[in-house]
């Protein structure tokens, strides 16, 4: 399984839902963390901030609505590893992650 170089499964966070203990053990403890945005506007960049802080190491997936670059890129600077689209091919998200992985490992 792809996700074998990470020793775990990515956790998917949605901002939606209150950041709770559990929450933030999953994303202190995780290697991959998928942050569903969709429901977020402006916000977005905040929260992947708040993801960064609690887990400067993790790759992070963030998933939102938009493609246009003035609204990607400020989630980029903010610390997310990659983008996609929330409605994104299952393949398109494991060659991201694969992606990660490879970056990762360094090859």
């Amino acid at each position: 399984m792809i996700f074998d170089a990470f020793g775990n499964t990515p956790v998917q966070i949605d901002p939606g839902l209150q950041l709770k203990d559990s929450a933030i053990q999953k994303i202190r403890s995780s290697k991959i963390i998928i942050a569903d945005l969709a429901s977020l506007n402006r916000d977005s960049r905040y929260f992947i901030r708040q993801i960064r802080e609690l887990n400067p190491d993790a790759r992070i997936v963030a998933l939102h609505i938009y493609n246009e670059k003035e609204f990607i890129q400020p989630i980029i600077d903010a610390g997310a590893s990659a983008y996609l689209l929330v409605n994104a091919e299952k393949e398109d998200m494991i060659g991201v992650i694969e992606n990660l992985i490879k970056a990762k490992n360094g090859s």
